[in-house]
């Protein structure tokens, strides 16, 4: 049995798997990273601005500091999982 399709169709069918292997890409490339975020508050609540926060990793030893924003804010990126403190 031979079956024909219309050019239109063809380029349809391309399309949607070309569409869905560019979707599935990202989801293979799973990363083994983590973010910490947060805000410095103190007792009453209120936020601290440049507050320095330091984050230790327990595995490695390594130290990362950021200080917080002007709205208490604070950010690490990249980070590989880890036990911290």
């Amino acid at each position: 049995m031979n079956i024909t399709l219309p050019m239109r169709s063809v380029s349809w069918i391309m399309s949607v798997s070309l569409l869905m292997a560019a979707l599935a890409s990202p989801l293979a490339a799973q990363v083994d990273q983590a973010a910490i975020n947060g805000t410095v508050t103190d007792a009453s609540g209120a936020v601290i601005p440049g507050a320095r926060i330091e984050l230790v990793s327990l595995a490695t030893g390594l130290r990362r500091e950021c200080t917080s924003s002007n709205v208490g804010l604070f950010h690490f990126f990249a980070l590989q999982s880890a036990i911290t403190k």
